[in-house]
């Protein structure tokens, strides 16, 4: 499933971290239709590896998206990545 939302052409690609950890139904955010217990999983402090890390990157190498795209504009170099975080917070506002 991450390698699938990885190759979508969407700017951007979240991860669930239950999804990274390889984590079963156990570690489920929310449960429709259950009023109680939603949204207070947490990861445990040593489950993230190092080998984790080299993994997503692997991934984001595969699928092009490791790389930064820089642009000119208007005289101010700015990063295709900053410019998709501001546009996702200027939505909201």
């Amino acid at each position: 499933m991450m390698r699938a939302a990885a190759r979508s052409v969407a700017k951007l690609c979240i991860f669930m971290m239950q999804d990274i950890l390889c984590l079963g139904s156990e570690a489920r955010m929310n449960t429709p239709s259950n009023r109680l217990g939603n949204w207070s999983w947490r990861y445990k402090v040593g489950a993230i590896k190092p080998e984790m890390a080299e993994e997503l990157a692997e991934l984001m190498e595969l699928t092009d998206r490791d790389e930064v795209e820089e642009k000119v504009e208007a005289g101010k170099q700015t990063t295709a990545q900053s410019d998709s975080f501001a546009s996702l917070r200027n939505d909201k506002q």
